[in-house]
């Protein structure tokens, strides 16, 4: 593709590794309500549909606890959003040279987990646009996150390029009409993003780097 005016980053998974501090909420709700807890690579595979799903999931679909299970996550989790969750290496970089381009997260996340974390890691001031699971009525894989950045960040479908480490990631940038690339470094296996058919395979940071970098003036 020709040199995107306008980048969508999906969060976890795709630009900071948060499966510790999700680990860590989802299983103080499990504990409060008697369950075991799970060890922090099961739930890693749990992430990137939305906190209903992360929970269903850790709760192996009994949905009777669900609603206390969600009341205790969410009690725990917005004071520990940022605990042991880092970026990953070399996308701190990549956002400073991106500055001063329309940038946006969208995220399956709720807005305000999302906001909290971008200001804790000091990354508010680089993105136009932050699109939660709440935000709009639906989340990914529906293609109105994404239509929601763009239209907040005033481009085309046409202009912009999503990167991000789940299936959702893809199948909503394709829906909405833009390039997506699939993040292999995040949560998601491999052969699960090459099925839903993105743009391209990003296998580390570093390689998006040097995609990024192939494109005149678009990092600085």
């Amino acid at each position: 593709m020709s040199a995107p005016r306008a980048l969508l980053f999906d969060l976890d998974g795709t630009l900071i590794d948060s499966a510790a501090d999700l680990a860590g909420s989802a299983n103080v709700a499990l504990e409060s309500l008697g369950r075991e807890p799970i060890p922090v690579d099961q739930v890693r595979r749990f992430i990137g549909d939305g906190l209903v799903m992360l929970m269903k999931r850790c709760l192996g679909g009994d949905d009777s606890l669900l609603e206390p299970a969600l009341e205790a996550f969410r009690e725990h989790y917005r004071t520990h959003l940022v605990v042991q969750t880092v970026p990953y290496r070399g996308i701190p970089q990549i956002l400073d040279r991106l500055n001063g381009h329309p940038l946006a997260v969208v995220s399956n996340k709720s807005e305000s987990y999302c906001r909290g974390i971008l200001e804790i890691l000091g990354w508010s001031k680089y993105f136009g646009s932050v699109v939660g699971g709440d935000t709009v009525p639906e989340k990914k894989p529906s293609p109105e996150p994404v239509r929601r950045a763009l239209n907040e960040l005033g481009v085309e479908a046409s202009e912009a390029l999503l990167i991000g480490d789940g299936t959702t990631d893809v199948e909503s940038g394709r829906a909405a009409g833009v390039t997506t690339w699939a993040a292999l470094w995040g949560y998601k296996p491999k052969s699960a993003l090459a099925d839903c058919g993105p743009d391209a395979m990003i296998e580390t940071v570093d390689q998006l780097r040097e995609r990024l970098e192939s494109h005149p003036g678009l990092m600085a």
